[in-house]
């Protein structure tokens, strides 16, 4: 049923980290109604006052509200694929907490640079936090979007510009090892390099500079907490985030109150530190 079940799921467009995440509530849901629910000789009989206990057995387990949201999410799939999504009606997902936007100050990051003299992974990461780039972009960062003579590279549309250390260290590294290829950091096959990889390369880094391990958009969060707490202006602002969200936004204001302060609405430099 389960392996049937993620065919479904991948059919009908679900990402990979979604397949995984439903299809494991799929199984604990099922195991919590062998226990707890009525059985059938077709298997087990799945109704609205058992997915209610289910949700409310999380609740009383101590689990997050963004955690019972997404179990709620996952078993309405779940119905929908049973011909059965009437069961889940009336029941709604409790308010998700919003999660501040996690920050590591530039120091730290100097020193997650500094800690490699391979030099495609020294690029990766100083581009993708002076850029401001989430883990899709960075990796999908072509040599046509890369312009060292006007100081910036091309992300969604959007002309990012990039700090002098940056760009020196990005146009050396294409010049030696990126003339013949499409994309900017690729893998030995030419094409772009795997999501996974980069984030190995990351925390790899974080490793070996002796600093705690971060995930791929701390980088992003971190470049526009800086550049607000520096005093960024909105304008050129707008070029790091991208996509904007005014939730978001007001997030990485209120991450950026109390770390660093300044009257700065032009180029905001990036890495002063860098060997």
């Amino acid at each position: 049923m389960v392996n049937e079940y993620r065919d479904w799921l991948y059919e009908n467009g679900f990402s990979s980290n979604t397949v995984r995440l439903y299809t494991h509530v799929a199984d604990n849901f099922g195991d919590y109604i062998r226990e707890n629910g009525k059985l059938s000789n077709s298997g087990i009989i799945v109704s609205h006052r058992i997915v209610n206990s289910y949700i409310n057995n999380l609740s009383d387990a101590g689990y997050s509200n963004y955690a019972i949201a997404s179990n709620i999410s996952a078993i309405k799939t779940y119905t929908d694929y049973l011909g059965a999504k009437h069961i889940c009606s009336g029941i709604t997902s409790p308010h998700k907490e919003r999660k501040a936007p996690g920050y590591i100050d530039e120091d730290s990051i100097v020193k997650i640079v500094n800690a490699t003299r391979n030099a495609r992974d020294k690029v990766l990461v100083m581009v993708w936090y002076d850029g401001a780039m989430m883990l899709n972009e960075i990796v999908g960062l072509m040599r046509k979007d890369v312009s060292i003579r006007k100081g910036s590279i091309n992300v969604s549309g959007y002309e990012v510009p990039l700090s002098k250390s940056t760009l020196l260290y990005l146009d050396i590294y294409i010049d030696k090892s990126v003339k013949d290829k499409d994309y900017v950091f690729y893998s030995q096959f030419g094409k772009p390099m795997d999501d996974c990889t980069a984030v190995v390369i990351l925390h790899k880094m974080c490793d070996r500079a002796g600093v705690e391990r971060i995930k791929p958009n701390v980088l992003r969060h971190s470049r526009i907490i800086d550049i607000i707490s520096k005093g960024g202006s909105l304008t050129y602002l707008q070029n790091f985030i991208r996509h904007w969200n005014t939730s978001r936004l007001t997030d990485y204001y209120k991450a950026a109150m109390g770390i660093r302060s300044g009257n700065v609405d032009t180029a905001i430099p990036a890495f002063s530190n860098i060997m």
